[in-house]
């Protein structure tokens, strides 16, 4: 997707896809250069403290309920379909555990400290799971339900005080439609003001 990288040695060289040909599968690797870049966002439900749903902190939950494919370059997609005369072309994506939601909650953490201060870090909700002493990512990270349009930035943060709780809203890859906004609740912290603040990165 064109985005800068300080570890470019530890790119692949080359990626498995499956592919169908005459209804038989072949796994193959095929040289990153000829692939699309591709991104799977999960969509999550909201976070179980915004609708107050139960949320079992002994086991590690996050209520997936679907997600989107963001993929650029679909030519060379259809270029590599032609080259491997391959009547599909499927690839899988893993996410480890979730690693995913802690991203989030880092990126709203941080964000959120550098708007209002380290005073929020004593009352932080998603400190204990971002370090791994708790269970209860999906308690405090989710997807807000409407649909935003896009937009011509690449990625976008708004920030905003509810009932003395600091909620954080993240879009990644915003120029596309279909990209969920994700909703991380950081932080208590009643002596901020009620007002909504948008960062654009």
């Amino acid at each position: 997707m064109g985005m800068r990288t300080r570890r470019n040695d530890k790119r692949p060289a080359a990626f498995p896809v499956i592919i169908e040909r005459e209804g038989h599968r072949y796994e193959i690797n095929v040289p990153t250069d000829k692939l699309p870049a591709w991104l799977w966002l999960p969509h999550f439900k909201l976070p179980a403290f915004v609708d107050k749903r139960h949320h079992d902190e002994r086991i590690e939950t996050h209520d997936v309920s679907g997600g989107v494919w963001i993929v650029q370059g679909k030519r060379r997609l259809n270029e590599l379909g032609k080259e491997l005369n391959a009547d599909s072309i499927a690839w899988t994506v893993t996410y480890t555990g979730h690693d995913f939601g802690r991203l989030l909650a880092k990126i709203g953490y941080g964000f959120a400290i550098k708007e209002f201060g380290v005073e929020i870090i004593n009352d932080a909700y998603v400190l204990p799971a971002i370090l791994g002493d708790s269970k209860d990512i999906g308690k405090w990270v989710g997807c807000v339900e409407k649909q935003q349009d896009k937009t011509d930035n690449l990625h976008e943060i708004r920030l905003s005080v509810k009932n003395g709780d600091i909620y954080v809203y993240i879009r990644l890859f915003a120029k596309y439609q279909v990209s969920p906004e994700y909703l991380v609740v950081v932080s208590h912290a009643p002596f901020l003001p009620k007002e909504e603040i948008l960062f654009i990165c």
